[in-house]
């Protein structure tokens, strides 16, 4: 595991020297953080809070997307993290209560112009609303940000679909694309989450296929100029086997994006971070 962390280092570096404008590309983190279960023993989330959040500040993470977290792993992370700002409500009430799809924004980086969120269901704006035949509610998190190192502005949105309704998820993606559009005012996109499909690249061909209202996002990974880690990301704190892993954590971008890196990170310094892997893509405004 530790070969993967070094490999993010390398490719780093590799980053830092191949790109003519240090000050253009973007890192995008994205991790199902697991929710607060204390019955996880050694990788509770008492014992991977500290190392995630190390992870994410020597990633030189810029824009951070987390799914699953409770109330009090968002104050845990916001306390650990003090250079980001945290956006995001809890899926149940629209306040506290449920999980968060939260997004942490880097202050040194960006200002964040506009935020919002709105759940994964025939009535978005509908707190706590379940959608088609999801399991439980799911929810998104939006954000028009102004880079301040370009003076562009940017559109991000970071959502965690359902893991037992096929329709919820195929809808899911549906309604992302339809009101990033909408949201976005023609703003460049960076989609993230835990998509909960391996299928979650095809569903996103589909709906652009299918549809005027939907954008053209591609997958990060199958983009990259160079690629570090593992192509799964799923593996249940090592518990299942390599060959049985899916991909369902995905950062997707729209074509005004360059994706230079993207790294799948498993652990830290030996020790899970997660349930699931992260996801780290850096990418750059085209002209």
């Amino acid at each position: 595991m530790k070969k993967i962390y070094i490999l993010l280092f390398i490719v780093s570096i590799l980053t830092a020297f191949c790109t003519t404008d240090k000050s253009a590309p973007i890192e995008v983190m994205t991790l199902n953080m697991r929710y607060d279960n204390p019955h996880d023993g050694q990788n509770a989330w008492t014992y991977r809070a500290e190392r995630i959040a190390e992870t994410i500040e020597l990633s030189d993470v810029d824009i951070l997307s987390a799914q699953e977290l409770l109330h009090n792993q968002l104050v845990d992370l916001r306390n650990l993290l003090p250079d980001y700002i945290p956006i995001g409500v809890g899926r149940d009430d629209g306040r506290t209560k449920g999980e968060y799809a939260p997004l942490f924004i880097l202050k040194t980086r960006f200002k964040v112009l506009r935020s919002g969120h709105f759940w994964i269901s025939p009535t978005p704006e509908k707190p706590g609303s379940i959608g088609w035949d999801a399991a439980c509610p799911r929810i998104a998190t939006w954000a028009v940000l102004g880079d301040k190192h370009t003076n562009r502005n940017i559109f991000v949105i970071n959502a965690h679909l359902d893991n037992a309704g096929t329709l919820a998820r195929t809808n899911g993606i549906n309604l992302l694309l339809t009101k990033s559009k909408q949201l976005s005012n023609g703003l460049p996109i960076i989609l993230t989450g835990d998509f909960n499909t391996p299928d979650a690249p095809r569903l996103i061909h589909n709906a652009v296929s299918s549809s005027d209202t939907a954008v053209t996002l591609y997958n990060t990974r199958t983009r990259a100029r160079q690629t570090a880690g593992p192509d799964w990301t799923f593996h249940d704190f090592g518990q299942l086997p390599e060959d049985r892993r899916p991909t369902l954590d995905y950062i997707f971008v729209s074509p005004e994006f360059n994706t230079l890196d993207n790294c799948t990170i498993v652990d830290h310094e030996g020790n899970y971070l997660s349930d699931h892997a992260a996801v780290l893509s850096s990418i750059e405004l085209t002209n």
